[in-house]
């Protein structure tokens, strides 16, 4: 502790010493949201060690502890899930991975529609683009933050495997797919961009922006 407050400390930073199972505080830690007038609250998401693969008895307190200690209203939401399982736009809009949301090892026995219709309520959300993702590989049943995150409004990021051998080859062909055919909260339907690498940038297009060109990928023209 004497360590942490001798590298890290500083006018807006403050300690809270708690005991923990796992370093990803993003995951356990809830989700902060505001009301129209400006007033904060914690969802706590109920964390159970991603689908019962870690031990989280300590970590299961850390949301609740964190709404203490800064005297943000406490939400308990009614399903399971982790903070890197959620994408949101801060407009209404949220990108989420059916493998990590609809998974017994998650909500047992809870079906899609009411999954969403927390999740609305609680984040006040408007629209939820659902990519399919992969369970069973990795520790996360597939998050959303390692194949799609939002730039800003309209501009999502998302990851490409152009590797035909890799299990996350299908899976990101379909996503790319998914998002390309979505409309966001605001009815804005997404188009693909350019992008280097093994990512691919779709936005939403504006009244002032032309067409851009395609992708080149090595995924098939219906995607799996």
């Amino acid at each position: 502790m004497n360590q942490a407050h001798r590298d890290c400390s500083g006018a807006n930073v403050y300690f809270l010493p708690l005991a923990l199972d796992d370093i990803w505080v993003r995951d356990y830690g809830g989700c902060f949201v505001l009301d129209g007038a400006g007033d904060f609250a914690l969802v706590d998401f109920n964390f159970n060690g991603r689908g019962g693969k870690h031990i989280s008895r300590n970590d299961t307190r850390v949301a609740e502890v964190l709404s203490q200690e800064l005297e943000a209203h406490y939400i308990s939401s009614s399903i399971t899930g982790e903070g890197g399982g959620i994408e949101v736009d801060g407009h209404g809009t949220a990108i989420l991975t059916e493998s990590c949301w609809i998974n017994p090892n998650h909500n047992p026995g809870v079906v899609k529609a009411w999954i969403e219709v927390e999740l609305k309520q609680r984040l006040g959300l408007r629209k939820i683009i659902w990519l399919p993702g992969i369970r069973g590989k990795g520790i996360t049943d597939a998050h959303v933050d390692f194949y799609a995150r939002f730039v800003s409004p309209g501009v999502v990021i998302a990851d490409l495997d152009n590797d035909p051998q890799s299990y996350d080859y299908a899976a990101t062909c379909k996503h790319l797919e998914t998002l390309r055919n979505a409309t966001d909260a605001a009815a804005c339907k997404s188009v693909r961009y350019p992008q280097h690498g093994n990512s691919a940038a779709m936005s939403t297009p504006t009244t002032t922006r032309t067409s851009p060109p395609a992708i080149s990928t090595t995924c098939p023209s219906t995607a799996p």
